[in-house]
């Protein structure tokens, strides 16, 4: 009821206890660390409502139902005609269990918040900086002027961490951790269900590894999300982890449409105003000066035109003055002066050409 809070009694040793960890043969181990990961993927990207301090001192390890010496045989059964039993109808012997305690702080995703997480893992996994950059936007909200010039950069940096990268050090936590100090650098305001899962998926990434340090739970998150391959992080069987193999086919499939994607893209942030277009026109001081020297040329040819032209027009027309005299011998002469004077630049013109001044 409201007034009295019941809740049921477990008992178990905790991850945190080494000494009990020391008596679990390697392949329990892996098994408890990935029934662990496994179920906090489901919790997160499933189910929605995660432990959010999932810390090895709030996972107990049941002991089995039914003990391990009770449940061995001890001698296989004969079958009839005294022959040996199949050995698969041996006893399976059962195995640990586990149980979440504390739950004072727990965490809560709506199912946008699930996909954006989705989105994210996808986009780093796959490289997809423009994919990254569209998730992004929707957890992290700037706190001026979006320059999305530079948040396609960041992104981009982001994937470049991981390209080439061996899956099996992939921390899924830090990856959060890196984007949210990267878009806090960037003056962006960060939603705080980020905040709370970035914090809670890497004290489970501490628990996991304290029980099997080949175990990754980005292998489970991946498995929740349809990427269309499975990447198996698996570290104690690296014949049957092959996620270079399957990147690369991704990315053989993926090149025969990446280029026409992202031309598609960039026109539409160019349409949206969201980023603009800086066209470099310096040239080296050698080009600039050849440059400069045909424009003095040029425009020393059009003053001698100019000149030459002025002169004609002095020579020929004829100006009246105020007694009705004409004084066309006075404008001849300044006409046969600018001839002069159009000769000479003309020729201190040809020359300066043929030296290149």
């Amino acid at each position: 009821c409201e007034a009295v809070l019941t809740e049921e009694f477990v008992t178990g040793n905790e991850v945190s206890d080494a000494a009990f960890l020391e008596t679990l043969d390697d392949g329990e181990r892996e098994r408890i660390a990935t029934l662990i990961a496994d179920n906090f993927a489901t919790q997160v990207l499933t189910d929605g409502f995660y432990h959010a301090d999932p810390h090895s001192g709030n996972v107990l390890i049941k002991e089995p139902a039914v003990p391990r010496t009770a449940a061995e045989p001890s001698e296989a059964p004969a079958a009839e005609g005294g022959k040996e039993a199949p050995a698969e109808q041996a006893t399976q012997l059962p195995g640990h269990n586990i149980e979440w305690i504390d739950f004072g702080m727990m965490g809560s995703l709506t199912t946008k918040q699930r996909q954006v997480l989705i989105d994210i893992v996808t986009a780093v996994v796959m490289q997809d900086s423009y994919g990254l950059k569209r998730a992004v936007l929707q957890v992290a909200k700037p706190k001026g002027e979006i320059d999305h010039g530079a948040m396609l950069e960041m992104c981009e940096q982001m994937c470049g961490q991981y390209t080439g990268a061996d899956f099996g050090d992939f921390n899924l936590g830090d990856l959060l951790g890196s984007l949210m100090g990267s878009l806090q650098d960037e003056n962006y305001k960060i939603e705080p269900f980020l905040t709370n899962l970035s914090q809670g998926i890497i004290a489970m990434e501490g628990t996991i590894k304290t029980l099997c340090p080949t175990v990754n739970i980005l292998n489970y998150f991946t498995s929740k999300v349809n990427t269309g391959f499975n990447f198996n992080l698996d570290l104690e069987h690296p014949e049957e982890m092959n996620p270079e193999i399957a990147m690369m086919l991704y990315q053989l499939a993926k090149g025969t449409t990446e280029s026409a994607t992202k031309t598609a893209e960039t026109l539409d942030m160019l349409e949206k105003g969201q980023i603009g277009v800086h066209a470099n026109l310096g040239m080296d001081d050698r080009t600039s000066a050849v440059v400069s020297r045909l424009t003095g040329y040029a425009v020393r040819a059009l003053l001698i035109a100019a000149f030459f032209i002025g002169s004609c027009l002095l020579c020929t027309v004829p100006v009246m003055a105020d007694n009705g005299m004409t004084v066309t011998a006075v404008l001849a002469g300044l006409g046969v002066v600018g001839y002069i004077i159009s000769v000479i630049f003309a020729y201190r013109l040809l020359k300066d050409v043929k030296m290149g001044k």
